[in-house]
Parts: structure tokens; sequence; C-alpha cells
């Protein structure tokens, strides 16, 4: 996983609905350079992690990347919570973390991600 899309300074878009992460280990740096990345559905099924850095600062930043980032954190998230997991936090750019609502970032806390930025 490491630098997987690195510097894909080309790339608006990607799907990952269909797709699980419970055995990746190690996701460091996968997005860096994607500076136009603005629609990512990500599922966060980490099972193996405790922090992630998802520090892009275009995600959300379109009509169908809100949906994407929202997704992400909502409907998209394992709970970690009910599987008895430890927290992962996860690092987001400052001007995403605020495209999230207090309560979006609460219900993701909830299930055991914790939203910094």
């Amino acid at each position: 996983g490491f630098y997987m899309f690195g510097n894909c300074g080309s790339l608006q878009s990607l799907d990952f609905r269909k797709s699980t992460f419970r055995n990746v280990t190690n996701f460091e740096r996968v997005f860096e350079g994607c500076n136009i990345l603005s629609e990512l559905w990500l599922p966060l099924t980490f099972d193996k992690l405790t922090s992630i850095n998802l520090s892009i600062q275009s995600w959300g930043s379109t009509p169908k990347g809100l949906a994407s980032l929202r997704w992400t954190f909502g409907e998209g998230a394992d709970d970690r919570t009910a599987k008895g997991l430890q927290p992962c936090t996860v690092r987001l750019s400052a001007n995403v973390y605020d495209r999230l609502t207090d309560t979006e970032r609460a219900a993701a806390a909830k299930k055991g991600w914790t939203i910094t930025k």
C-alpha cells in the first residue's frame, strides 16, 4: 500500500466501495500528491491499523466528492467499537475536517474512528 497512488496528480475519483481493507497493515502515503482527488469512496475497514493519514485537501470539494466523504465516515465506516477493536485515528486536512459536521464526526467517533486535523 505504500505510495500506491502517490503523485497521481490527475486522479479525481476513486471508488473502493466493493473493497475491504481488513488485512492491510500499512496505508502510509497512499494518496500523497493526489492534489485534485475530490471523490474518494473509502470503506473504513482497517481492522489492523490504529492511525491513518488521509490528508487529501481536495477530498469533498465537489458535490459527489462531499457525498463520498460523508459515506466514508458514515455508512462506509465499520463499527470498531462493536468488534472490540481499539479506536483508529484518521487525520484529515483541516479544510476536509471542516466539511464534516460535528454530528458526523461524533457518529464516526462512536464507531471507533477519531477524526483529527
